[in-house]
C-alpha cells in the first residue's frame, strides 16, 4: 500500500549535491558518503556536516557502526542522485536538530516492493515524527515507480508497529529476519 501526506507535494530535490525531502516539520537529508563519514568520526563531525545540533543521546537505536558502514558502502556504489538510501531526520524548529534516521534498505525489488526503516531518538518519540518521515518516503517511492512499501519490526516494538499502522501498513506475516514481522 502506498500513501502520502495529505495536501503535501513531496519531491526529493538535490541541493548542493544532496538529496533532501521536505515535510511539514522535517527535512530528510540523504546520507551521502560525506555525511556517513561524519557519523563515523563522531557527534561533532556529524553536527558539522549536517549543519544541525546532534543531541548527546545520539545515535538512535539500531544505528551502530556496522549499520553506518553498510550505508556508506551502499552510498559509494549508488548513483549520486539515487533516492534509494538512508536519510537523516532533521527537525527544523525551533532549531535544526538531528532526531533520527530513516530510509530505503534497497531499491524496489522485481515486484516493485521497497522496504523502509526508521528510528527516532527517545526524546522525540510519540510526536508522529517517524510516521511523518515514513509517509514522505512512501510518497517518494510511489513517485519513483515503487508499487508497494513494506517495513519489518519485532513484535514487541509497539512504537514501530504504531508507525506502520499510522502509515497505512497492515501486518502480512513473518519478516525476513528471525522473529521479525512484516507490514505492507
Amino acid at each position: 500500500m502506498l500513501a502520502g501526506l495529505p495536501g503535501n507535494s513531496i519531491f526529493p530535490e538535490k541541493i548542493l549535491n544532496r538529496i533532501i525531502i521536505e515535510t511539514p516539520r522535517l527535512q530528510l537529508l540523504g546520507a551521502d558518503s560525506t555525511v556517513l563519514r561524519g557519523e563515523l568520526a563522531g557527534r561533532a563531525a556529524l553536527a558539522q556536516v549536517l549543519a544541525a545540533v546532534v543531541p548527546v543521546s545520539w545515535p538512535p537505536e539500531f544505528l551502530d557502526e556496522a549499520a553506518v558502514r553498510w550505508a556508506l558502502a551502499a552510498a559509494e556504489e549508488m548513483p549520486a542522485d539515487s533516492i534509494w538510501r538512508m536519510y537523516y531526520m532533521l527537525l527544523r524548529h525551533p532549531e535544526v536538530i538531528a532526531i533520527g534516521t530513516c530510509g530505503f534498505k534497497f531499491p524496489p525489488d522485481a515486484h516493485g516492493c521497497v522496504e523502509v526503516g526508521y528510528s527516532v531518538l527517545p526524546g522525540f518519540q510519540r510526536q508522529g515524527l517517524a510516521t511523518e518521515a515514513v509517509l514522505a518516503l512512501m510518497d517518494v517511492a510511489a513517485r519513483h515507480g515503487a508499487r508497494e512499501v513494506c517495513a519489518q519490526t519485532l513484535p514487541d516494538l509497539t512504537a514501530s508497529l504504531r508507525v506502520m499502522e499510522k502509515s497505512g501498513m497492515v501486518l502480512t506475516g513473518a519478516g525476513s529476519e528471525p522473529g521479525a514481522i512484516r507490514g505492507a
